[in-house]
């Protein structure tokens, strides 16, 4: 392995490797371990280190009780005292002040890393630097208990971000043009720091894919209701933090995300029940509304979802699915919603006609769960900013030899230009149809990093989004920008998904 020269840093010297091309760094610590007296803690800055850090290899991941291949890669050693680190895949630690992207994972706020996808393909395609960050999941970055800190999963996002600037000139990129970008917990958590106080300067630009600030959450009565359940199961009396303390985190983690599972089939959508939430301080309140008042006004966006998100949930008891259980299951999710049986009739009528019953519920939770909260966020920032852009994903994809449609995450590999990456867990049926759909959605984000809008020569003009056309770029086998696509369903939630 050849390595780099060797980088001075505000916290200490590192030294990455050399991969044709391009420069690497895996592993770079920009928190303190956070154990002992600083688990639920807000992140404290690194201190400096004497001598010089290999940045070599990945770190272990944050501790979590799931399983998602392809994007955890199990089994990859999981540590809560050396996880809080990041990568960057640059083309050069020179002075050309490249535009930066942070990749944020996804996970739902409980699994997910910073290995997967890598920056390689878009840093070589665009001449970018390309970062990706861990942060404290579940548990230890999301529990809602008298004496802890909320939303330290946040925190170390924006911690994160303040070495990504204060550092990055060091690695070729520019600290005064960054785009922060993720899928799903992770558009979730691009969108939640746009409507913050707390992160304010430190970014320029937001893309959020399958993931925005939802009008329905942010419930803190949930997390609280999950954090008492997870004290009660271990035993432990509210506000003893040290016998908190002493749990292990593996059993922590595990305990948390059985209940938080329970909490969520019983109280009904998920978006009801996923963190983080409103604590008055980091997130003072609903991310949305100051989205509203104009505290993103200086801030580029770009946002979207999958046509067919919810298809992988539906799909294992689509034989149990007849017209009766559609509707009762559409009724039943508005009822939990504050509504009443009437307006869950309503809604069955605007989607009765998308098809089959799978296909019905199917479009009715990718809208509740994906789709009309972005709109809701490219509605409300395009009033302050006209560089608002939208798009809907909408390339039938397949998984073993099946088809599923633009289901939840099948994008990814598409930006990140992995769609022959086996470890992405997509199977593309027809590659060389797929692969020029790719290359004009990697040129396009990278684009709209360094200047704030997605055109570029491959691609059909993508249209700003206001709230009189609503130009939508669809991104499948042909790209075009579409009119206010599927009107009637986006405004039957009016009165239903509004902040």
């Amino acid at each position: 392995m050849q390595t780099t020269e060797i980088i001075e840093t505000s916290v200490g010297m590192v030294r990455g490797y050399i991969d044709g091309d391009l420069k690497v760094f895996k592993g770079i610590p920009y928190a303190e371990r956070p154990i002992g007296e600083l688990r639920f803690k807000p992140p404290v800055p690194r201190k400096k280190w004497f001598g010089v850090f290999d940045a070599l290899d990945y770190s272990p991941i944050c501790v979590q009780n799931a399983d998602y291949p392809g994007w955890t890669l199990p089994p990859t050693p999981q540590s809560e005292a050396d996880s809080l680190t990041l990568n960057i895949w640059t083309p050069g630690t020179d002075n050309k002040k490249r535009s930066v992207m942070v990749w944020f994972h996804g996970g739902g706020m409980s699994s997910g890393s910073g290995r997967l996808p890598n920056g390689f393909k878009l840093a070589r395609r665009g001449d970018i630097v390309v970062v990706s960050i861990n942060y404290r999941l579940g548990a230890l970055g999301f529990s809602e208990i008298k004496g802890i800190e909320s939303n330290i999963g946040i925190l170390d996002q924006i911690e994160a971000l303040k070495w990504i600037q204060k550092n990055i000139e060091f690695f070729g990129g520019d600290p005064d043009c960054i785009t922060i970008f993720g899928f799903s917990a992770g558009g979730w958590s691009v969108s939640i720091l746009m409507g913050i106080p707390a992160s304010k300067g430190l970014f320029n630009r937001v893309i959020a894919q399958s993931g925005a600030a939802h009008p329905l959450s942010f419930q803190t009565k949930n997390g609280m209701e999950i954090s008492k359940r997870v004290l009660k199961t271990l035993k432990i009396n509210e506000g003893d933090i040290e016998s908190l303390r002493r749990i292990t985190a593996n059993e922590l983690v595990e305990v948390h995300t059985k209940i938080a599972n329970e909490v969520e089939w019983t109280t009904g959508p998920w978006v009801l029940v996923v963190p983080p939430y409103i604590d008055g301080s980091t997130i003072p309140e609903h991310p949305l509304g100051m989205i509203k008042k104009g505290i993103a006004s200086d801030i580029d966006l770009m946002v979207g979802c999958t046509l067919n998100e919810s298809i992988p949930k539906i799909k294992p008891n689509s034989e149990k699915l007849d017209m009766g259980e559609v509707k009762r299951r559409i009724v039943k999710a508005i009822k939990l919603l504050g509504h009443d049986d009437k307006k869950g009739l309503e809604m069955f009528e605007v989607y009765k006609d998308a098809g089959d019953p799978e296909a019905i519920l199917t479009a009715f939770s990718t809208d509740l769960d994906f789709r009309i909260s972005a709109i809701r966020l490219a509605e409300e920032q395009s009033v302050h900013t006209p560089r608002t852009y939208m798009y809907l994903f909408t390339y039938p994809l397949k998984i073993q030899g099946k088809e599923y449609g633009a289901f939840h995450g099948g994008d990814v590999g598409f930006i990140h230009g992995s769609l022959d990456n086996p470890k992405m867990g997509v199977e593309i049926d027809n590659l060389e149809e797929a692969q020029p759909l790719s290359e004009k959605m990697m040129d396009s984000w990278i684009a709209f990093a360094k200047t704030g809008n997605p055109n570029h020569e491959g691609i059909e003009e993508w249209s700003k989004y206001d709230i009189n056309t609503r130009k939508t770029m669809f991104l499948g086998k042909d790209t075009i920008s579409v009119d206010d696509p599927m009107k009637k369903q986006r405004i039957a939630w009016a009165d239903i998904m509004k902040i």
